[in-house]
């Protein structure tokens, strides 16, 4: 049985204005598992959110996200109980990015325990902390794409399941990324070795080093690939094993979990498909397919984007 995923795209000015593709399901264990979710979250209501990343020529450039940042930074500031420093100005670094994400791990906690900062918060404060973690991950998609990295798509369903991926899921990580890939959405608090080793995060503690053990029927689209991965991986080995680890030890899930393969039915090139997406920044319906039927569909109305409005 062929199992896809189907998703609309539509300009957030003129919702007429779509863009439709599919993504098949690979066969793995991972992506059994996610499935669930995602029809648990598709035959349910909760509140849908997205994050396009990345888009240079979209809207939200360095300054919409810095504002956004520094809003975050004044609320919790205000509440008197932590305090930050920093301040978000200009284009930005991956050092300060790394500092900030740092801060939100204080104050958050992890995904299984809140911090007791985070825990005895008012809503606003629980949002602005939260922002951090947004902003920093969609600034430093900026900074890549002006490398020639990569754009995204994220989504948060809120509210959904969080449920442990099978033991044999490890087997499902791969450094081995191809363009237009759906990958589980990291929907825990913390960063992977992976990306510790990719932000060069000298402010993170350990414990909240955290490998992708839980699928949340949330997804992730990353429109790159690696061009040299063979290298990357050489250096992440030579990191990890710098810092006392085995890259072999499965138990890492070093790289990414890929479970769904792009199907292009638009016929799009690399350049082309980054064009269409920035003038469509909004999911309008997701469908769960199979052998080309349709088994659950939800449509979202344009709504905030999440953190948009501290």
């Amino acid at each position: 049985m062929t199992k896809q995923i189907k998703i609309t795209f539509s300009n957030r000015d003129d919702h007429s204005d779509k863009l439709v593709d599919t993504w098949t399901m690979r066969e793995t264990v991972s992506s059994k598992a996610f499935c669930r979710e995602l029809l648990h979250n598709l035959d349910n209501d909760f509140e849908f959110f997205t994050k396009f990343v990345g888009y240079k020529d979209g809207y939200r450039d360095v300054h919409f996200l810095n504002s956004l940042m520094n809003k975050c930074i004044e609320i919790i500031n205000k509440d008197r109980r932590y305090y930050i420093r920093e301040w978000a100005e200009g284009p930005p670094t991956q050092d300060f990015l790394n500092i900030m994400h740092h801060h939100f791990e204080i104050l958050r906690g992890s995904v299984w325990e809140d911090s007791e900062y985070y825990t005895n918060a008012s809503a606003p404060v629980r949002s602005a902390v939260c922002g951090i973690n947004h902003v920093v991950h969609e600034s430093e998609a900026l900074i890549r794409s002006d490398d020639g990295g990569a754009a995204g798509i994220l989504t948060e369903f809120y509210g959904s399941n969080r449920t442990k991926l099978p033991p044999e899921s490890v087997k499902d990580f791969s450094m081995e990324i191809e363009f237009g890939d759906l990958f589980l959405h990291y929907c825990q608090i913390g960063k992977t070795w992976f990306e510790v080793f990719n932000d060069e995060d000298e402010e993170i503690f350990e414990p909240a080093i955290q490998p992708l053990e839980i699928t949340s029927g949330e997804f992730d689209i990353f429109w790159f690939d690696f061009i040299d991965h063979e290298r990357v991986s050489r250096e992440l080995d030579s990191f990890l094993k710098g810092i006392g680890q085995d890259p072999k030890n499965p138990e890492l899930r070093l790289g990414y979990n890929c479970i769904a393969k792009w199907d292009n039915l638009n016929g799009l090139d690399k350049v082309t498909v980054i064009k269409e997406m920035t003038e469509r920044m909004y999911i309008s319906r997701i469908e769960f397919l199979e052998d080309g039927k349709q088994v659950a569909g939800r449509d979202f109305p344009l709504g905030r984007e999440l953190y948009d409005e501290i």
